[in-house]
């Protein structure tokens, strides 16, 4: 963490940015880094029996215990996916983490791989602004000052958490667009708009609000990260699949 964040200091800006990355034909992940254990998905299942349970409280009696029934009445409203039964569940949110986990793992190895000479100015910018209502919102949330909750997160002040947490964004969002360009795959505003609707429909959001309305309301910063962060990375895990090598 330290080493990510005295190479994003070094690092300049400049109006487009500039990165250099080293060769990632073969991203090598250890299994380890990404399979997920039984404890951890009863975990989830247990969370979701007191999640549910809480929002029901004043309509239904407690479940007291999860069942294919429990699973297939609630399952659509908390996981965003029909599922029916207990081990259909259970094969579900290990994939998912599983999923999640690979792509935690690439993210890192191409970070470490990769080396900023010079950020965007105006993303970098952009970023900070979000880091800084970021750790704001969290103090507030804690009752602590700024400086205080950094410290406590292993920082050494609230600015030093904000210059990371804003190159940390940005790196990763030049890492993302190196390798699509580098792969020559083009991710369209028409098809991060499909991939948004998608979103809406997931949460309940197409109901009453369009995308044009929502990509107002949510605001440039927001859909900046949603661009990166979730429609073009889906782009670039899907171009990387065929170079990756799960290590045994």
């Amino acid at each position: 963490m330290l080493l990510i964040f005295m190479m994003a200091a070094a690092a300049s800006a400049s109006e487009s940015g500039e990165l250099n990355i080293q060769d990632y034909s073969t991203i090598s992940i250890e299994a380890a880094d990404i399979e997920v254990s039984d404890e951890t998905v009863m975990s989830y299942l247990d969370q979701m029996l007191a999640d549910i349970n809480e929002m029901t409280e004043d309509s239904a009696e407690p479940a007291e215990e999860i069942s294919d029934q429990f699973i297939a009445d609630h399952s659509l409203i908390y996981f965003g996916v029909q599922l029916d039964t207990v081990e259909e569940a259970k094969e579900y949110i290990k994939d998912t983490l599983e999923k999640n986990n690979l792509k935690d793992a690439v993210i890192t190895q191409l970070n470490e791989m990769s080396e900023v000479i010079s950020y965007p100015e105006d993303i970098y910018s952009m970023m900070k602004d979000y880091a800084a209502d970021e750790i704001a919102y969290y103090a507030f949330q804690n009752d602590v000052d700024e400086d205080a909750l950094a410290i406590l997160s292993g920082y050494g002040s609230a600015e030093e958490y904000i210059e990371f947490q804003a190159g940390n964004y940005v790196k990763t969002s030049m890492i993302i667009n190196r390798v699509l360009s580098d792969l020559n795959i083009t991710a369209t505003e028409e098809d991060r708009d499909a991939a948004l609707e998608e979103y809406l429909e997931r949460l309940g959001y197409d109901t009453y609000m369009t995308v044009d309305e929502f990509r107002e309301t949510a605001g440039e910063t927001w859909l900046f990260l949603f661009t990166e962060f979730q429609y073009k990375s889906g782009l670039m895990y899907d171009a990387l699949e065929s170079h990756i090598e799960i290590v045994r």
